[in-house]
């Protein structure tokens, strides 16, 4: 399906804003949102849900709904979670995913949108609202993001063993509230914001819009995004047992990217895998071109666009005082379109982009790449809470329902096309860049060269039941579950004709204990496994097995209310197995998938929440993650390395101070660092060597100290096979670095109760030059001002 285009949701949703602002009256509104039911959120069945009078203060949640599906006190929980609220979100101008999450423990950024990585393992989606979501957010409508680490996320069925990150959305509120905000910065930075909530005239129907825009440049040349966002809710509660909601949110993103730093290209390394005397070379991927840090090779006519569009239901229903139903119902459409050019390291012989393993490097290849994503779920929750004797017991019963699709297509330029005058230059000169080359957009006709031409279905339909018992008047919490999922996968490789249709089926389990030692400290520990279905084919033509995930956790909560103080230590132990890799057939160039072993993770990771006094809020993490692919039978130079983009430390540390009363009331300061420790860029998939008895393989150990033929001895001359080495990718990094924050805001009230707030923010204070994720260039010094107008 064709989604709706950017300019039409919005205006549909600017006209709803607008139509409801004059038969509603202006009401004053707190400098911060208020926990207290006047004016608060329209109070739907509390089990399932969590809202704002859930905030022990503006950055501290006291319950969570990620974690077990039902609301639940977070000291009550055997597993980590953290709570980022809205509050934090406007208060450090976090406009983006990687600035929302920066101070939570083991959490690091990914430049591919909505991606990231949390305990050393990438994590591709994440959940809204309980139901999974690829793609964008905007922080106008986040209500709070839940962050819940390691296995147990397995309840919502397939995921990853990292984690998984879920968007709790703001809901309509049972009085008119209205707010319109401006911002402006460095960097030609620009946002526009306004939302409006209450009821419609005098019903039991709540309505809530929200609308927002936002673009910027950057120091690299083209480089550029703007982002437009449009939600509207209805929500309907005929009586206090009973609500009935619905929800319509689009998000769309353009953004010239731009490139990463790319590799520096070393040339003639003699190869240490083939016989000296034979004088072999290769050219080495030997570090980052930090001097062309921002140099664009990409030009103006690359572009990413993306765009969501998101359909919600939710039913609730209290069916007597013991149980409750919850059915919920999404179906989303998430459209990729992308084009670039192929052309990936710094040759310094030539001065130039071009391609970095050749001695005489042809044409760099334009690639025209569009992907259309959807998925369709039904959740079905009904919960029991109840008692038997002294024990207390919440039982859930979950049905899920969970279809999901992706049409992927890829298409390039032939090399002999590229290479024609006026198509594109072979190298791109750094001094004097020819951007100009035939785009799609341009001339279909030239992309005869597909890599790629894929459908794949997955059907997921899962049951899940678990069982939280509560002994000795709330000092032993056991947490057991048990999900069972049967899936069906469809494949269809258009381009070369092929056809899969099978079924898997999987059962992960979730225990853990939480045990009061006393009022200030909770011991809790847990054990859970995951599951992830792969719709593709292997190398071979085969279905490839599910990703599998297991891992256990230990630590301690310390809760100090009259201190104010929250922290948590959790000690884990993940691994992955079955990880299914995109790569290029070494042969024909095409995308093709290789089952590439395992990966494990070991760690710990503190972190901390403390209202130290009634102005002053501290906050941050720090984790710690030994993270490494332990076992890969395609790529053996990758064993005991640590996966991509994954820092060994990170480090977070955020403050606040508000004065709360004299002249100066309504004054606040913020201050924030985090640190990355070094990581690596992308590993790529190395170089392939071919034996033969005029050009042997000599079976010397590869840096990470295992052979590349394990059948043969150390030195072997080895004149038959073929093997993958290193080229140099595996050992790039990004370099450690660390960025400070500031941020200073104003608010007050008018005479006529209207509540103003002015704040200046200040990102990477002092312009640190540094690489993140697959070297993507930080934000230099970044200035924003805005301000919201609240009635």
């Amino acid at each position: 399906m064709k989604i709706p285009t950017q300019p039409a949701m919005f205006v549909f949703g600017a006209a709803v804003l607008v139509a409801s602002l004059p038969s509603l009256p202006a009401q004053s509104a707190p400098p911060r949102p208020a926990a207290a039911a006047d004016g608060g959120e329209v109070v739907t069945l509390a089990e399932f849900n969590v809202s704002a009078s859930t905030l022990t203060s503006d950055y501290v949640a006291a319950e969570s709904i990620t974690g077990t599906r039902v609301a639940s006190k977070l000291v009550d929980l055997p597993f980590n979670v953290n709570v980022v609220t809205s509050e934090f979100i406007e208060d450090f101008a976090a406009f983006e995913l990687k600035d929302q999450f920066a101070y939570v423990s083991s959490f690091s950024p990914n430049e591919t949108q909505g991606d990231y990585q949390l305990r050393g393992f990438s994590a591709g989606n994440q959940l809204r609202n309980g139901f999974r979501r690829l793609g964008l957010i905007d922080k106008v409508n986040v209500d709070r993001a839940e962050v819940i680490k390691g296995p147990a996320a397995s309840i919502y069925g397939k995921i990853l063993p990292g984690g998984v990150i879920n968007i709790v959305t703001k809901k309509p509120r049972t009085k008119p509230q209205h707010s319109v905000g401006l911002a402006a910065g460095t960097g030609e930075f620009w946002r526009a914001q306004a939302s409006s909530t209450g009821p419609l005239g005098g019903s039991n129907v709540y309505y809530r819009q929200d609308l927002a825009a936002t673009g910027r440049q950057y120091d690299q040349s083209f480089k550029e995004n703007e982002q437009w966002t449009t939600s509207t809710q209805l929500l309907w509660k005929p009586n206090p047992d009973t609500s009935l909601g619905f929800e319509i949110e689009y998000l769309y993103r353009h953004e010239r990217r731009g490139n990463s730093v790319p590799p520096f290209i070393l040339l003639n390394v003699p190869d240490p895998y083939r016989v000296p005397s034979q004088n072999r070379t290769y050219n080495r991927w030997d570090r980052l071109a930090v001097e062309i840090f921002d140099f664009n090779h990409q030009g103006p006519k690359e572009y990413n666009n993306r765009e969501v569009f998101t359909l919600t239901g939710t039913f609730e229903r209290r069916l007597s005082q013991n149980w409750s139903l919850r059915v919920g119902a999404n179906w989303f459409d998430r459209g990729f379109d992308r084009i670039n050019v192929s052309g990936d390291a710094y040759r310094p012989e030539f001065n130039a982009i071009a391609n970095g393993s050749t001695a005489n490097p042809g044409p760099r290849i334009p690639v025209w790449r569009p992907i259309d994503e959807g998925g369709t779920s039904v959740q079905t929750d009904l919960l029991g809470s109840f008692q038997t004797g002294s024990i207390d017991h919440k039982l859930l019963f979950t049905v899920d329902y969970n279809r999901t699709t992706e049409d992927a297509y890829e298409a390039r330029m032939t090399a002999a096309t590229a290479s024609l005058p006026g198509n594109i230059s072979p190298r791109l000169s750094v001094t004097n860049p020819d951007y100009n080359f035939v785009s799609y957009i341009d001339n279909p006709s030239l992309y005869t060269d597909q890599r790629e031409n894929l459908y794949n279905r997955v059907d997921n339909l899962g049951f899940f039941v678990s069982e939280r018992a509560t002994f000795f008047r709330g000092r032993l919490i056991a947490l057991a579950g048990v999900r069972f999922d049967m899936v069906t996968n469809k494949v269809n490789d258009r381009l070369n004709r092929q056809q899969l249709d099978y079924d898997l089926d999987d059962t992960t389990y979730q225990l853990g204990l939480n045990f009061h030692l006393t009022k200030a400290i909770t011991l809790f520990a847990n054990t859970s496994t995951t599951f992830l279905p792969q719709a593709r084919f292997n190398i071979d033509g085969t279905p490839l097995p599910n990703e599998t995930g297991d891992g256990t956790e230990a630590g301690f909560k310390l809760t100090l209310p009259a201190q104010r103080l929250n922290v948590t230590t959790a000690f884990y132990d993940i691994a992955r197995k079955n990880i299914a890799r995109e790569t290029s057939d070494p042969v024909t160039g095409s995308r093709v998938v290789v089952l590439s072993g395992e990966e494990s993770s070991q760690g710990f990771e503190v972190d901390f929440n403390w209202q130290a006094t009634t102005s002053l809020q501290l906050l941050g993490g720090y984790g710690y993650a030994d993270a490494i692919t332990s076992s890969n039978d395609e790529f053996r130079f990758l064993v005991n390395t640590t996966p991509r983009r994954v820092p060994q430390h990170t480090v977070g540390l955020a403050a606040r101070y508000e004065i709360k009363e004299g002249k100066l009331q309504g004054l606040s300061f913020t201050g924030g660092f985090n640190y990355y420790s070094e990581s690596v860029v992308n590993a790529g998939s190395g170089r392939t060597l071919t034996a033969s008895a005029t050009n042997p393989i000599v079976n010397n150990r590869m840096p990470n100290g295992l052979l590349p033929l394990e059948q043969y001895a150390e030195g072997t001359i080895v004149t038959t096979g073929t093997v993958r080495v290193g080229d140099g990718r595996e050992s790039l990094l990004n370099e450690a670095y660390e960025i400070f924050e500031v941020g200073v805001s104003y608010r007050w009230r008018d005479g006529r109760s209207r509540s103003h707030r002015a704040q200046l923010n200040a990102k990477n204070l002092f312009d640190q030059r540094y690489t993140w994720g697959s070297a993507a260039q930080g934000d230099p010094l970044t200035v924003i001002g805005s301000y919201t107008l609240t009635f």
